[in-house]
């Protein structure tokens, strides 16, 4: 939340390399990257866009907020992502 949506590209690189440098294929790599990247993106997004301020964790409104779209939504984006493009590759 400290700086928003600006720094995607850095989050995609560093998902990529640590994927790619484990042994996943290139593609699968790039997959699993976009999905940590959108993870984190639709976070912010929602979190601002439902949150009082859209700052920080002031009241329990905006706990709630965080822990329903933060938690347990933008995470399930990453993980169906990543666990598909495993998938397809045969890699699971």
């Amino acid at each position: 939340f400290l700086w928003g949506r600006k720094f995607w590209t850095a989050i995609f690189l560093a998902a990529f390399l640590v994927n790619y440098q484990t042994g996943a294929p290139f593609i699968t790599a790039i997959f699993m990257g976009a999905g940590n990247t959108l993870e984190a993106v639709v976070g912010v997004t929602l979190f601002r866009k439902f949150s009082r301020r859209g700052e920080g964790l002031d009241c329990v409104r905006d706990v709630n907020v965080f822990v329903l779209f933060v938690v347990f939504f933008s995470t399930l984006i990453s993980a169906s992502i990543g666990v598909t493009a495993l998938l397809v590759s045969g890699l699971v």
